[in-house]
């Protein structure tokens, strides 16, 4: 598509949905979008399953945080310090015992909920015993986790507000 697309690039860093040609990789003059119909994968945002994935999931969830949308992980373990889940995100996995997230913050916050959020289908973990914090923190509105496995918590979720935050 031509035309400057110099600030949709600039949100998105990763290149998921949108990334300038090799001639002019900043967008100005035009740029390639992903055509896709459904949920995100985590994929196409960089998140890889080994090592650290905390930018690149963060840099998802910031990206899909704009219109709203589902971030699709798929079987796998990917490992991160604290998200932030920013309004109207969700995360999903392939299933509780296929997807795991793992915290390698054993002490505070790790995933912390703005509101409107869900995540699913995945199991929580950490890189050894916790000591304190949060795994999950439903800071605003109709947040929910369902279908989920859950170990080597300290706290596992705590709601700030009880206005349609739920466990299931």
């Amino acid at each position: 598509v031509t035309g400057n697309f110099s600030s949709q690039i600039t949100l998105d860093p990763s290149e998921g949905i949108c990334f300038g040609p090799v001639s002019d990789p900043t967008g100005a003059t035009g740029a390639f979008f992903r055509i896709f119909s459904g949920d995100r994968s985590a994929k196409w945002y960089g998140v890889k399953g080994s090592g650290d994935d905390t930018a690149a999931m963060q840099a998802a969830a910031n990206n899909i945080g704009f219109a709203g949308g589902t971030l699709y992980f798929p079987p796998g373990a990917y490992s991160y310090t604290s998200i932030n889940m920013p309004t109207g995100v969700i995360f999903r996995g392939a299933a509780s015992f296929a997807t795991t997230l793992v915290s390698t913050n054993l002490s505070n916050d790790t995933i912390i909920m703005a509101g409107d959020n869900i995540i699913r289908d995945v199991q929580f973990n950490s890189t050894g015993p916790r000591t304190g914090g949060r795994t999950v923190w439903m800071q605003g509105n109709n947040c929910l986790v369902e279908n989920y496995e859950a170990y080597n918590y300290f706290l596992f979720c705590d709601a700030q507000t009880a206005a349609g935050a739920g466990v299931t």
